[in-house]
């Protein structure tokens, strides 16, 4: 788990940001949304309380009926 501070909390978001440009051309969201989103979601992983894993793997175990 990624503590509180940690830069890599910040991966998604960062990305993000760093496409910027790309979303804004291409008419996938507006400005001031995407101004929000990133103020949110990085307010949401500065609390200490949001786990923030790095990768999120699912097992799913079962059987095929004969």
């Amino acid at each position: 788990m990624y503590p509180a501070g940690s830069s890599r909390r910040t991966i998604h978001p960062d990305l993000v940001r760093s496409m910027r440009a790309k979303i804004l051309g291409r008419g996938l969201a507006e400005e001031a949304e995407l101004d929000e989103l990133d103020r949110e979601v990085r307010e949401h992983l500065a609390n200490p309380n949001t786990l923030a894993i790095p990768h999120i793997y699912f097992l799913a175990w079962g059987h095929k009926p004969a």
